[in-house]
């Protein structure tokens, strides 16, 4: 009985390593896709021209930011 207690105690700790990689590696994943939009929306939209419409872009991908965070922490 006790060998079960140990093989159920191991593959508990590898569950919960599993999970905490994937939502770090997401985490990274989705920093850089922030990143890359941000890098995105500051080459194609003039900021200086445009600064409210630039302003509410940026504000678009923070809140996609947000959601992603949110949704793989759930």
């Amino acid at each position: 009985m006790r060998l079960f207690s140990s093989i159920y105690l191991l593959l508990l700790v590898y569950i919960i390593t599993a999970i905490l990689f994937w939502e770090t590696s997401l985490q990274k994943q989705s920093g850089r896709i922030y990143a890359q939009e941000m890098l995105t929306l500051q080459s194609r939209i003039d900021s200086t021209r445009f600064p409210l419409y630039y302003e509410h872009l940026k504000g678009e991908l923070q809140v996609g930011l947000r959601r992603r965070t949110f949704q793989y922490i759930a």
